[in-house]
């Protein structure tokens, strides 16, 4: 028959540790990608929530201005109002 020994007794302890680590490897590998990928979509929800938010602050900042500029001309047109209405009492009085 054949001259070559046969090894029933399983595979050589070296051989399965340095599978395991490979196996171990590729699972880290594999969690990491999955760790990386929620990072990314959070990062991403985050920066939609940021543009968001400029936006709504910048519209809000848009309003201010106009309701600003209302209040100085209603205030200007209340002075003007005021002055005639001084100028208005001392020409009674005379």
């Amino acid at each position: 028959m054949n001259d070559l020994p046969v090894y029933k007794r399983g595979r050589n302890k070296i051989q399965e540790a340095i599978e395991e680590a490979e196996q171990k490897k590729r699972k880290n590998e594999i969690k990491n990608r999955i760790s990386a990928a929620k990072s990314r979509a959070r990062s991403q929800e985050h920066t939609r929530f940021l543009e968001e938010k400029v936006e709504q602050l910048r519209n809000e900042n848009a309003l201010l201005k106009k309701l600003l500029s209302l209040v100085r001309d209603l205030m200007f047109l209340l002075g003007k109002w005021k002055l005639q209405q001084l100028r208005d009492s001392q020409r009674k009085e005379k």
